[in-house]
């Protein structure tokens, strides 16, 4: 931020603060938090869309800040991203054959005949007719543009897909098939998802792990189950207690655990150093942040 008639940095908005956490091969991690607390610009600097300032992302042990243009170039050929929009991902102007093939032709794929059994495998894999591929976005319905935005991503055979908000945008019923279909596909090829949503009971039903952030900062992470039934962070129970709850039996009252709170600004003075984060463990791999 810049002020003063020379324009210079006075401030800084301090997006993403001090976060780490390790996904394993095969298993999915959830960042959940309510919007602009640094959820998909974490996973932006991770495919470098945004540069961290700081830290370290390691890839099967290869440090993908340390690469040069034609080095990431290639570590991307492992990471593939899936975002929120299915329509606003795809070209309204090419046909989805083509737009599911150019990660392949960039990459150098064989042309011709491999190159078409390639695309068609990947629209069955998705559950798309085959037919589809001559058609345009436009022609589609939501959910069968995510799945065109999948097969996409799964064209290079990645290792690590990010999924920002991937089912927000789509009807419940369509979520259910999308997600079947994204668990189903971690099964099968041994994928890893990190999945970035503020939907806590999308979360319950694909994460194997779940990162809480607020503010920037990671303030809770642990296992699926510790986050659901035993949170320790105010703000883990503020984000659970918030979650409908269908019978009227047991729902509570509206306004009972709502209260208004003031977020704090991420805005620090040019030069400001934060203070690192420091976890208490409460359990097996259940870190909580003190403070």
């Amino acid at each position: 931020m810049r002020g003063g008639l020379l324009r210079r940095v006075v401030a800084n908005v301090h997006a993403v603060e001090d976060v780490s956490f390790t996904l394993p091969a095969g298993q999915t991690l959830a960042l959940v938090g309510e919007s602009g607390c640094g959820k998909s610009t974490t996973a932006r600097s991770i495919l470098r869309l945004v540069e961290p300032t700081a830290g370290e992302v390691i890839l099967d042990g290869q440090d993908i800040r340390g690469l040069d243009a034609g080095g990431l170039r290639q570590a991307r050929r492992h990471m593939q991203m899936v975002f929120q929009d299915p329509f606003a991902s795809l070209n309204p102007y090419r046909r989805l054959r083509a737009q599911v093939a150019e990660p392949l032709m960039n990459f150098g794929h064989p042309r011709g005949t491999e190159m078409d059994d390639r695309i068609a495998a990947l629209f069955d894999r998705v559950r798309l007719p085959r037919d589809y591929l001559r058609r345009f976005p436009h022609e589609l319905s939501g959910g069968q543009r995510q799945r065109v935005a999948i097969a996409r991503a799964l064209a290079l055979n990645p290792r690590l897909i990010v999924a920002d908000e991937a089912v927000s945008a789509l009807d419940v019923s369509v979520q259910a098939q999308v997600l079947n279909l994204m668990m189903e596909l971690q099964r099968d090829l041994g994928l890893s998802y990190l999945f970035i949503s503020h939907d806590m009971a999308v979360v319950e039903r694909v994460a194997h792990r779940v990162g809480v952030m607020y503010l920037g900062r990671i303030v809770e992470i642990g296992p699926r189950a510790a986050i659901f039934e035993d949170p320790q962070h105010p703000y883990t129970r503020a984000l659970l207690s918030a979650i409908p709850i269908a019978d009227p039996a047991t729902r509570r009252a509206v306004g009972d655990e709502v209260t208004f709170r003031a977020i704090p600004s991420p805005v620090f003075p040019a030069g400001h150093t934060p203070a690192p984060s420091r976890y208490r463990t409460v359990g097996p791999d259940h870190l909580v942040l003190e403070g």
